[in-house]
């Protein structure tokens, strides 16, 4: 079948579920079926009633509605609109308030206004309430009253009011007192006054003016100029003591003159100290002898023995020895520690001084001792025992790597 519009189709009956229908727009079809057509139009007139279905079986009027017949078919659409019922009656006031409508814009602000409006009534006094802790605001200040007559009791003072850091002005000067003593302190000095004239020539020399600048250099001077200041010390090497006389030691601990080296503030770590010593024995003692490396102010006995050796049992028999010792400082200060070796060597054999032919080798460490007091002395003694008689000829003493 050619397109058709809907109003161009001929009736053929119901439509049905089959009929299916094309729109065409901008071009495009579209294919759609009677079911999604919603028509839009008058209502058609109403179709003919069913017949009414048989009575129920009692006779009575039935409770249950019979089925409804089948809708009639839907006429064209009208396209003129029928004529408007008759306006019914104004119905009664409503006593219920239809609900409010929605609250409008609010205007423009109007100008103020010029005139006071009236003041409301004045509402009656409340009850007094309870005294107040607040203090209200000081009145106005009232007039002055007339001035009474002048108290004959004076009023307390008032506090002293802070000190005022303007000078007031001065008063006026008072008339000028007696003469007072002679007073015992001088016054200042016044003001210098004016030069008076030259006198004569003064016989006192004036002050020396200042050293005019160095003239040019004459002959060589025939007189010393002064000695210049002294410069700094240069590195030690050492210094040394000896014996001047033999140093007897008889039966006893006896200090070595001549070993002795004030050593306070000089002992650095490596600093050495260095003994040469030669002595000749009597044929009598046998007892072991002791020698002691001693540290202390006095440069006697009483000086605290740090490193201490003995040698060998002497024998009854003249002899000649040769002793050399060593102290190598290992810590200074108030914890100074020293290492000591002694070597002893004598002429005889298996007799005399030693009682053994190859000679003697010693060593003794201190315990750490204080070195820093004032005219700490380090130095040797030497007591060769019972009987014994030592005259030492030979006390060489050094000091060498020290600061």
């Amino acid at each position: 079948m050619a397109d058709k519009k809907l109003s161009e189709l001929p009736d053929a009956g119901a439509p049905q579920v089959t009929d299916q229908f094309y729109v065409t727009r901008a071009g495009t079809s579209l294919s759609t079926t009677w079911a999604n057509i919603i028509a839009v139009a008058a209502t058609g007139p109403t179709g003919p009633t069913g017949p009414t279905g048989p009575t129920g079986a009692n006779g009575l009027d039935s409770t249950v509605a019979g089925p409804t017949g089948p809708t009639g078919p839907t006429g064209p659409a009208s396209t003129v609109a029928g004529p408007t019922g008759p306006t019914g009656p104004a119905g009664a006031d409503s006593t219920v308030a239809g609900p409010a409508g929605p609250t409008g814009p609010t205007g423009p602000a109007g100008a103020d206004s010029t005139v006071a409006g009236p003041t409301g009534p004045t509402g009656p006094t409340g009850p007094t309430g309870a005294n107040s802790t607040v203090a209200g605001p000081t009145g106005p200040t009232g007039p002055t009253g007339p001035t009474g007559a002048n108290s004959t009791v004076a009023g307390p003072t008032g506090p002293t009011g802070p000190a005022s850091t303007v000078a007031g002005p001065t008063g006026p000067t008072g008339p000028t007192g007696p003469t007072g003593a002679n007073s015992t302190v001088a016054g200042p000095t016044g003001p210098t006054g004016p030069t008076g004239p030259t006198g004569a020539n003064s016989t006192v020399a004036g002050p020396t003016g200042p050293t005019g600048p160095t003239g040019p250099t004459g002959a060589n001077s025939t007189v010393a100029g002064p000695t210049g200041p002294t410069g700094p010390t240069g590195s030690s090497t050492g210094f040394g003591n000896a014996n001047s006389t033999d140093v007897v030691a008889n039966a006893t601990d006896t200090y070595l003159t001549g070993s002795n080296l004030t050593v306070v503030n000089r002992l650095k770590v490596g600093t050495t100290v260095r003994w040469i010593l030669s002595a000749t024995k009597t044929a009598a003692g046998t007892a072991v002898p002791t020698f002691n490396m001693r540290f202390g102010t006095g440069a006697t006995v009483t000086d605290t023995a740090r490193c201490t050796v003995t040698g060998s049992a002497q024998t009854a028999a003249s002899d000649m020895g040769h002793f050399e010792v060593v102290g190598v400082v290992r810590a200074t200060g108030a914890t100074t520690v020293v290492q000591s070796k002694w070597s002893l060597y004598h002429s005889g054999t298996t007799a005399g001084m030693l009682n053994v032919a190859q000679g003697l080798q010693r060593q003794a460490l201190s315990t750490s001792f204080d070195s820093t007091p004032a005219s700490t002395q380090v130095g040797l003694s030497v007591n060769p025992g019972t009987s014994g008689v030592w005259t030492f000829q030979v006390i060489a003493t050094s000091l060498q790597n020290y600061v």
